[in-house]
């Protein structure tokens, strides 16, 4: 009997030990694809960051350390002072990463400085920033991506005030523009309704990222996590701070939604779809606008201008390629 109950213990004891090396090796496959993404955009990480950014839960914390001692032991990674990397990634890391937050921080002074001139568009929901303002990849020249939550029925019109009130704030980035005159500027280049929400695949590591550290800036809250649910393919929850107030609509707004909510709005609605499909497909037409993995629409649903995926399938290969360093076999 005695017997019986040692050898039990034992096998239990296997068990145990083989779930929690199985759990290891899932924790360092975690960091290092998020080391490896954030590594290609040459953002080293600090433990923090680390942890937010892997979707890691505060119960799972004290196996998240042992990873990393693990995957540091093996020099599969990089540490320098703060900040973490994945083995391979170009050297130094904290000088380029102060340079990265000091200009982040001046980017997003200017951003919320002409935060006000959301509150004059009528039908808007939010505003959420992305692009490299969101994930730290900051240079000199980058303007501010922002993805604007329209109500059903008015996508349209939203993008009309959005690009004409920019206008008006002198921050308006054009199609015309390029990387000197695009800087500090304001990208319109997705809005979305309620029915479009959810991000249309395919999605990458690329997409998985942006969407984990999408900002909220702007509007309902109520809206910005049901866009969130929306979208937890990405693996990750919106994180609201300090960047974000829930700032209310002027009275213009108010006004001109009372004004085209019926018939006459209807009727603007149409009367704009039209025009603006008609020079989008101009502008494709005449700049011979190759569409790749999908990710350019103009529907009811959903207006996303991301012609030109060249960049975003640079960033993936050189995340891979850092994958592949450490492991050959490596293809996910």
């Amino acid at each position: 009997m005695e017997s019986r109950t040692m050898k039990l213990a034992m096998q239990k004891k296997k068990q145990k030990s083989a779930e929690l090396s199985a759990s290891l090796r899932r924790m360092k496959g975690k960091i290092v694809r998020v080391l490896a993404w954030f590594s290609a955009l040459e953002r080293p990480l600090t433990l923090e960051e680390l942890w937010r950014e892997g979707g890691i839960s505060h119960g799972d914390f004290a196996l998240f350390l042992g990873a990393l001692q693990a995957l540091e032991a093996e020099r599969a990674i990089h540490v320098e002072g703060p900040y973490f990397s994945l083995a391979g990634a170009p050297l130094p890391l904290s000088s380029k990463r102060e340079t990265q937050d000091k200009l982040r921080e001046e980017k997003w002074q200017k951003l919320l400085r002409n935060k006000a001139l959301f509150r004059f568009i009528p039908f808007l929901d939010f505003v959420l920033v992305a692009g490299s303002l969101a994930l730290g990849n900051i240079t000199e020249n980058s303007d501010f991506d922002v993805i604007v939550g329209a109500q059903q029925g008015r996508i349209f019109t939203v993008r009309t005030f959005s690009l004409c009130i920019a206008a008006l704030y002198g921050v308006r980035r054009k199609s015309v523009d390029g990387k000197l005159s695009s800087a500090d500027k304001v990208c319109f280049n997705h809005f979305v309704t309620e029915k479009g929400y959810c991000l249309a695949p395919p999605y990458n590591c690329y997409w998985q990222m942006l969407y984990r550290s999408l900002v909220p800036f702007f509007g309902s809250e109520a809206r910005i996590q049901a866009f969130s649910r929306a979208n937890d393919w990405a693996g990750g929850e919106i994180r609201f701070d300090d960047r974000w107030q829930s700032m209310k609509k002027n009275a213009l707004a108010y006004a001109l939604e009372a004004l085209l909510r019926g018939a006459f709005g209807d009727f603007l609605e149409k009367a704009l779809k039209r025009i603006q499909i008609q020079r989008i497909k101009k502008r494709i037409a005449r700049e011979e606008v190759v569409l790749r993995n999908e990710r350019l629409r103009y529907d009811d649903t959903e207006l996303e201008f991301h012609p030109d995926t060249a960049r975003i399938d640079a960033i993936v290969a050189k995340s891979q390629e850092l994958l592949n360093r450490l492991d050959p076999k490596n293809d996910s």
